[in-house]
């Protein structure tokens, strides 16, 4: 799955000096999905089993603000990701063989979200200039893999493992699974009295994932035999890269310039 999203705001103040210019743009994306892979209620024999659920996912979501003119210059930009999925792979209920290879049971998630909000204001005889920037990533995915009141026996392993990884098919910087970046920029200059910008950048990131592996609830006579090894695993190697900037001018002719600038 893959969303690509953006959003642009432009604002123009024309008028020196009583003008006021306003650009403002917000960008909202969310994916919510299920993948599963199930044997169930099954008696199975093969050289080798393997059930496996997976998701690659992407998310890219852009949103840039920009204002100018001879007047006040106010721009905001706010770009909001959300990542809830489960992936599922699980045995049930059933009796599987492996009469020359592995019993595997893998479910992998290698989602990622990527954010940038950004803008730009200048004025240019009105005295004021200010922009803010906001990027908010949320992660919650589910990754389990089970065997549940099964028998299993392999000649040679059995592996059940659960795995929340990066993702290795994207360029350095967004092999994440979380890569936001906010940057403001704002200036004010050719007022005769005090120039005044401000900006402002936040970047909020969130991961909450939940990652099982297990094998469970057997009854008498439901074994779990390996020829070689027996490994039940839950691994979560995520990542975030995430960065936030903010620039600021106010260049007075001939009264003070005031600059402003702060990120999170």
């Amino acid at each position: 799955s893959r969303i690509v999203s953006a959003a642009g705001a432009l604002g123009l103040g024309l008028e020196t000096g009583k003008s006021m210019a306003i650009g403002a743009s917000v960008s909202v994306a969310e994916m919510r999905n299920k993948v599963t892979a199930t044997l169930a209620k099954a008696t199975v024999q093969a050289d080798a089993v393997q059930v496996h659920a997976e998701w690659r996912a992407s998310l890219y979501n852009v949103s840039l603000g920009l204002a100018g003119g001879g007047g006040a210059a106010i721009s905001g930009s706010l770009t909001i990701n959300t990542l809830e999925s489960e992936v599922r792979a699980s045995i049930l209920d059933a009796t599987v063989t492996a009469t020359k290879g592995d019993i595997r049971v893998l479910a992998l998630d290698t989602a990622s979200a990527a954010a940038l909000a950004g803008n730009v204001s200048v004025s240019v005889g009105g005295r004021v200039a200010g922009g803010m920037a906001f990027a908010v990533n949320r992660v919650a995915d589910i990754v389990y893999a089970g065997v549940l009141r099964s028998s299993l026996s392999a000649a040679g392993d059995i592996v059940v493992r659960a795995s929340f990884a990066r993702p290795d098919d994207l360029p350095p910087g967004l092999d994440a699974q979380i890569a936001a970046m906010a940057v403001s920029g704002a200036a004010a200059f050719g007022s005769s009295e005090a120039n005044i910008g401000f900006g402002g950048s936040a970047v909020l990131n969130w991961l909450a994932n939940q990652i099982t592996a297990e094998i469970g609830e057997t009854a008498a006579g439901q074994d779990i035999v390996a020829g070689g090894d027996l490994l039940v695993q839950a691994e979560d190697r995520s990542t975030i890269n995430s960065l936030a900037g903010a620039v600021a001018l106010g260049l007075g002719m001939q009264g003070t310039g005031v600059a402003v600038g702060a990120s999170l």
